[in-house]
């Protein structure tokens, strides 16, 4: 019996644990019957033998090792061994420690505001597009008991919410007859109204003292209708103007709206990110353009990684596409949506994501989840899906490429 250690530069998915000879050595033949992965990458790992048997003085050793398997959505193959190394933390030079931790109240605010200038004409697009305003295409998809919105008009305070199975869009722009719901505390109760004025967007506010329930009107549809500001009653007791400065804000309130969910199929990078994708027949994919957040505070966010058992939380700490697109920058990380937020890096240059372990994951998990690998001649780059843990029981060893996960946002 002799052992033998034996470097093999190809890939260890090609060889079964059936021992194969690999090479002719001093005094014999050697058939390694196991390997360790120095290297996380399964298309270009460095394979080292950890155990072999000598099996005479003379033999060929044909060293043809079988074809590596092509990654699949559920792959069925046992999960590749553990590395012997982490990767090397190398954060890229100009990110630094985030300035101040997100359990301040600094990071509790409403999603978005417009301060409406009491000289100013708002069209929709005025509310709803320009630079700076509610881009309330951003909220479809997040159910209308999940959105509010305040609208404040002098002494006047009113909420409103889209009704049922609609979006903030089709409250912001509701045309003449369109029901919504209204309340005078933001914790309701809401009551339907319809919109009264097809001249005007908004309306419907109720009670508080005032002399009719049409306002608050918060922009002018109609071309031909002369007016600025807001139009509606801004304290008890006056008639019904308009050249009101008042502002809107937008709550999203205990809600994630998905952002993105990959089945572990494709290859992912920053355009996966920066461009979006549609589901289609060829991938069942989806990706919002992570542009559809620019118009939102990055500290108002906070965003959910599901890879399998594995739920992770995160708050930007400059943007939201940097936070997906940037590899070894800096962000913060929690167990729960609360906190407490630790300061984490991205470990490894070569893919998107990724953290050193700590805490409750030391000795579950090898790796914090990765989301993608950078464009350009990596060997990462060639892999796709998620990585790398999916099981906490399955322990550090199990981590593999080509996972399925999701990426949700909260906005706060």
């Amino acid at each position: 019996m002799k052992t033998m250690n034996v470097t093999i530069p190809d890939t260890c998915a090609g060889y079964s644990t059936t021992p194969v000879c690999t090479s002719q050595a001093s005094g014999g033949c050697a058939l390694v019957s196991s390997f360790v992965v120095t290297d996380p990458n399964p298309s270009k790992p460095s394979c080292q033998a950890i155990s072999s048997t000598s099996v005479g003085a003379s033999c060929t050793c044909p060293f043809t090792p079988s074809t590596s398997p092509t990654p699949t959505p559920t792959p069925t193959t046992s999960p590749t061994p553990t590395p012997t190394t982490s990767p090397t933390p190398t954060p890229n030079t100009g990110n630094v420690t985030p300035p101040s931790n997100p359990n301040s109240n600094t990071y509790q605010t409403s999603v978005s505001t417009v301060g409406g200038s009491s000289d100013q004409r708002y069209t929709s697009e005025a509310l709803t597009q320009q630079a700076g305003k509610i881009i309330c295409s951003q909220w479809v998809g997040i159910p209308n008991d999940a959105v509010i919105m305040k609208v404040t008009f002098g002494s006047y305070v009113d909420y409103f919410k889209p009704a049922g199975g609609q979006f903030l869009c089709d409250l912001i722009n509701a045309p003449a007859g369109a029901w919504y719901l209204h309340s005078n505390s933001p914790d309701g109760p809401f009551d339907p109204v319809q919109q009264p004025d097809a001249r005007y967007l908004g309306g419907g506010g109720r009670g508080q003292g005032r002399s009719d329930p049409v306002g608050p009107y918060w922009g002018i549809r109609d071309p031909n209708t002369p007016g600025t500001g807001g139009c509606g009653h801004e304290s008890p007791g006056d008639v019904f103007h308009c050249g009101i400065a008042f502002t809107l804000e937008v709550s999203v309130v205990n809600f994630y709206a998905n952002y993105a969910s990959l089945a572990g199929i494709s290859k992912l990078d920053p355009n996966t990110y920066i461009n979006g994708v549609t589901p289609s027949v060829a991938t069942a994919d989806k990706v919002r353009p992570c542009s559809d957040y620019a118009g939102i505070d990055f500290k108002r966010m906070i965003v959910r990684v599901t890879m399998g058992q594995f739920v992770d939380y995160f708050r930007p700490v400059t943007n939201f596409c940097d936070f997906l697109n940037v590899s070894g920058q800096w962000y913060w990380h929690a167990f729960n949506e609360n906190g407490p937020w630790k300061a984490v890096n991205g470990n490894h240059n070569a893919l998107l994501g990724g953290w050193n372990v700590y805490g409750q994951d030391v000795g579950v998990r090898s790796w914090g989840t990765f989301w993608g690998a950078p464009l350009g001649p990596t060997g990462y780059h060639a892999e796709g899906g998620g990585c790398c843990h999916a099981l906490r029981e399955a322990g550090p060893t199990s981590f593999q490429f080509w996972r399925p996960f999701t990426i949700d946002v909260q906005v706060r």
